[in-house]
């Protein structure tokens, strides 16, 4: 049986993590921009 890797995949975990960043600062320009249409 092989062992599992024991590094961590840190690329896919980065990507991941700068997709969700780029995703909750889009949300929040777009309410701000919202609030401020209202």
């Amino acid at each position: 049986m092989e062992k599992p890797k024991d590094h961590r995949p840190w690329g896919a975990l980065l990507v991941v993590g700068v997709l969700s960043v780029f995703i909750l600062t889009f949300w929040l320009f777009y309410f701000f921009t919202f609030l401020g249409r209202s």
